[in-house]
């Protein structure tokens, strides 16, 4: 899964804040998402352990 980032071209003091406070928005959702396959992978890791 890759992470995406908001293209820009701010030409304005107002525009690079939207641009800024998208591109902390689309960290955050990554970080969710990668937080998200590192437990399924722990899962998955864990009933591999299990088995016999």
């Amino acid at each position: 899964m890759r992470c995406k980032l908001p293209a820009t071209a701010s030409r304005t003091n107002g525009a690079l804040l939207l641009a800024l406070e998208r591109a902390e928005a689309a960290r955050g959702i990554c970080a969710a998402q990668m937080g998200a396959v590192a437990d399924c992978q722990e899962d998955a890791e864990r009933v591999q352990a299990k088995k016999p």
